[in-house]
């Protein structure tokens, strides 16, 4: 809504330059935009995280369980990386998961 609001208000000039914008390389600049941007891209990098360990889990051990899911959803980013170490020589889920 925002930036449609924004490209209509544009001259016809500043819409081209708006539009050749390269946005992954745009420096956000109010304390707003930064804070939330960053905590996008924390949580983003979590949940990543979180996607890896359990394919790995599931293709190691086969399918989770809700527990299991929920436990590693729920793990911090520390217990990611233990979980992530454990699994290359667990012998069970249970034993990857701690």
């Amino acid at each position: 809504m925002y930036c449609d609001l924004i490209l209509t208000s544009l001259s016809e000039a500043a819409r081209r330059a708006f539009k050749n914008m390269r946005a992954f390389k745009y420096e956000y600049q109010s304390d707003f935009a930064k804070e939330y941007i960053a905590l996008g891209r924390v949580e983003g990098v979590a949940q990543g995280r979180v996607e890896v360990i359990q394919r790995q889990l599931t293709i190691r051990f086969g399918e989770l369980d809700n527990d299991a899911k929920a436990r590693i959803a729920s793990a911090t980013a520390d217990e990611l990386n233990v979980i992530g170490e454990r699994l290359l020589t667990a012998k069970s889920l249970q034993e990857a998961l701690g």
